[in-house]
C-alpha cells in the first residue's frame, strides 16, 4: 500500500493547493445578477488602483459569482519541483466534477471524480489490481483505498471548489492591489498564521499539523480579469513555489467516470 498512500498523499497536497492557493465555492443565490453586473462593468476602468488596500472577501465573492456563472473551467498547476497538474473541473451538477492528470515526482496518475466517486489511474495501480487501469475510492466504501481516502472525502468539494470559497469567507483580510488595468487586477494577500489557524479544518490541507510545520505566514498572489475571474494564483509552500493558471471558463469539457471493466479492486500483499 505504499504507493498507493504516496497517490493519496499528492492528491491530498495538489488540491489542498489548489484550493487554498485559490478561492471558489458555492456562496449563495446571486449568480444570475452577478452574471450581469459583472459584464456591465467589465469594459469599465478598473476601480481599484495600484497601492490600494481592498477587502478580499469582497473580492473573491465576486469572483465566486462569476465562476459559478461559468460553471466549467481548466487548471494548469505548476507545483515545484513536486511535480504539475492538468484538470478540467465542471461546478455544474450537486458536486464537481474532475477530471486531471498529475506528474508527480516521474509518476504519471490519472484521476477523475464523478459523483463524489474517486478513480485513480496509471501504471502503478495495474500492478495492483491484477493489470485493470483504475481503481475505485469512494466515501462510503469500506475497502482499504476508500477508508484511507475518508478524511479526505470529507473536504473533496472544498479541495475541487471553484477558486475563490475560502477566501471569500475570510471576513476582515486585506489585500494590496499590485496591479490593476483593462485586463483584470492582482491581489498581494498575506495571510499571517493566527489567521490560518482560524481556518484549520475549513481549508483543505490546512490541519492543525499542517500549520505547525509553517513559517510564520502565507502570500498569495491572485490575478482576476476583468470579469472577476481568477487567472493566475501563486505562492510559496516548504520552498516550493506554486503556480496555477486558470483559463478556458464556460468551454465545454467532457468528464465520465472510467469503463466499469477497467475498473479493479487493490490486491492486498499478503502478510
Amino acid at each position: 500500500m505504499k504507493k498507493t498512500t504516496i497517490a493519496a498523499g499528492a492528491l491530498a497536497v495538489a488540491l489542498g493547493l489548489s484550493a487554498c492557493g485559490s478561492s471558489g465555492g458555492d456562496s449563495g443565490s446571486k449568480a444570475a445578477s452577478s452574471s450581469s453586473s459583472s459584464s456591465s462593468s467589465s469594459s469599465a476602468a478598473p476601480v481599484a488602483k495600484v497601492g490600494d488596500t481592498v477587502d478580499i472577501s469582497e473580492a473573491m465573492s465576486k469572483s465566486t459569482e462569476a465562476v459559478k456563472a461559468k460553471k466549467t473551467g481548466h487548471m494548469a498547476m505548476s507545483l515545484g519541483s513536486a511535480g504539475k497538474m492538468e484538470a478540467d473541473v465542471d461546478y455544474g451538477g450537486a458536486s464537481p466534477s474532475m477530471s486531471m492528470t498529475m506528474d508527480m515526482g516521474g509518476q504519471s496518475l490519472d484521476m477523475v471524480l464523478v459523483d463524489k466517486a474517486l478513480y485513480m489511474g496509471g501504471d502503478m495501480f495495474a500492478q495492483m489490481t491484477g493489470g485493470k487501469k483504475w481503481v475505485k475510492a469512494d466515501p462510503n466504501g469500506t475497502d482499504p483505498l476508500s477508508q484511507q481516502l475518508k478524511p479526505m472525502f470529507e473536504q473533496m468539494d472544498q479541495m475541487v471548489a471553484n477558486p475563490a470559497q475560502q477566501f471569500a469567507a475570510m471576513k476582515g483580510v486585506k489585500g494590496t492591489v499590485t496591479k490593476a488595468d483593462a485586463s483584470g487586477t492582482t491581489y498581494d494577500i498575506k495571510l499571517t498564521k493566527e489567521q490560518l489557524s482560524a481556518q484549520s479544518g475549513k481549508l483543505p490541507g490546512m490541519d492543525a499539523e499542517t500549520l505547525k510545520n509553517l513559517p510564520d505566514g502565507l502570500s498569495y498572489a491572485i490575478t482576476l480579469d476583468k470579469d472577476s475571474l481568477p487567472t493566475l494564483v501563486e505562492t510559496e509552500v516548504a520552498g516550493q513555489k506554486v503556480a496555477i493558471t486558470m483559463s478556458k471558463w464556460g468551454q465545454p469539457v467532457k468528464i465520465a467516470a472510467p469503463p466499469a471493466s477497467q475498473v479493479g479492486s487493490l490486491q492486498m500483499p499478503k502478510s
